[in-house]
């Protein structure tokens, strides 16, 4: 894949680091465009075993949503069938960056293509992720021109300083209950703004964005096919309202090593996965005696 010889990319981990967000404007070029595109719509044709269909995929619409699990791919020996995700994996930007970002032993949970083509009110509501309080960062590829009328990305900026600090409290079931509204409402239970000037300004932004869900549009990351959209997806975050037109986007969540060792053995070295599948087992034991 395309990589530009001027990017330094300690310059991009930082910026992210600051505002949770790095663009790479039309990065890719039309060739590897085409081939993630490609393999996304084979995937919602054929629906091999490793894959899951979440959403409007279906006979009665042009849209899919096609979730992919390298674990299921390993199982199902599908490589075949996603090269790109090889190819995006192993670019010399994203593994210096998810190395700075996230440490080594990095992984990547999941994989998804998202075609919308029909109108709706929002694609993604406004919400943050949360990945058992471990990092993760996203990277979003834009096979299509995205605006404000068809759907585009949506990221506040510096928002992810908030999600940290709320994953940090003894709040449960964050996984689930990730709304924009949620991480206000434990924002306002633990967390004290009044030291930080900057956490406090971000702090009233969303609460502006709470009351004027519009407001939300004035932070859409448009651009053209081949776009690169790496953030931190502990931030507040979503898809716009698709009013008209298409939108299509690839996308890549990758996980730091503490997530991997608790969620994703298959991505381990041999020794580590029998760890990690031990030490699973003792957290199924010890909730099922505790309840």
């Amino acid at each position: 894949m395309h990589l530009s010889s001027t990017l330094d990319t300690s310059v991009i981990t930082a910026a992210v680091e600051r505002e949770g967000i790095y663009v790479l404007p039309e990065f890719l070029p039309t060739s590897d465009i085409a081939a993630i595109a490609d393999e996304g719509r084979r995937l919602a044709e054929h629906r091999p075993p490793f894959t899951r269909a979440i959403g409007e995929t279906g006979s009665s619409t042009r849209s899919f949503f096609i979730n992919v699990v390298p674990a299921r791919v390993q199982r199902e020996n599908g490589w075949s069938w996603v090269p790109s995700y090889d190819r995006v994996r192993s670019m010399p930007l994203v593994k210096d960056i998810a190395d700075r970002y996230l440490g080594r032993n990095w992984g990547i949970s999941n994989f998804i293509y998202h075609f919308a083509a029909e109108p709706s009110t929002e694609l993604f509501h406004l919400h943050f992720d949360h990945f058992d309080s471990q990092r993760c960062f996203k990277v979003y590829i834009y096979l299509n021109a995205a605006n404000r009328g068809n759907g585009a990305f949506r990221y506040i900026p510096r928002s992810h300083r908030l999600g940290r600090a709320i994953c940090e409290t003894p709040e449960k079931n964050l996984k689930l209950e990730n709304s924009l509204t949620r991480m206000l409402e434990v924002l306002d239970r633990y967390v004290d703004l009044s030291r930080d000037s900057e956490l406090k300004e971000c702090y009233e932004l969303l609460r502006n964005i709470e009351r004027n869900p519009e407001k939300s549009y004035d932070y859409v990351v448009a651009g053209g096919p081949g776009t690169v959209v790496l953030f931190d997806s502990v931030g507040i975050h979503g898809g716009g309202q698709l009013m008209s037109g298409e939108r299509y986007i690839a996308r890549y969540h990758f996980v730091d090593s503490g997530f991997l060792f608790r969620n994703l053995p298959d991505q381990l070295p041999p020794l580590k996965r029998q760890l990690s599948r031990a030490a699973g087992l003792y957290r199924r034991l010890r909730t099922h005696f505790a309840a």
